[in-house]
């Protein structure tokens, strides 16, 4: 075998053992105890997310006469709050999991 060959062998080797793993879209499948579906694998353990994913919170149930502002509110809250069956962002960084955001197709 070619030296260099051999050397540009190891080198690809030794690059793939250190890149991390790429982002991937997942599908929620429970909020609370959160869980997501990364092709066929349901995963539960070692997930972290923004705590305002989660919040579970209803603008809409603000005391207020301001219905332009509870509307807004609304709007601006369900754009990330989370649900079983919406597509989140995903990073993988050793055994973690990190919900980083919701996503959606435009």
């Amino acid at each position: 075998m070619n030296p260099y060959s051999r050397m540009a062998e190891i080198m690809e080797e030794r690059g793939a053992a250190r890149n991390g793993y790429e982002m991937e879209v997942a599908v929620v499948t429970k909020v609370s105890p959160l869980a997501i579906k990364i092709g066929e694998v349901e995963i539960s353990v070692n997930l972290c997310c923004h705590p305002a994913l989660m919040l579970g919170m209803n603008p809409a149930a603000v005391p207020t006469s301001e219905t332009a502002l509870k509307q807004c509110l609304t709007n601006f809250y369900g754009a990330f709050q989370i649900h079983a069956g919406d597509k989140v962002l995903i990073q993988r960084v050793g055994n973690r999991f990190f919900v980083l955001c919701k996503v959606v197709d435009v």
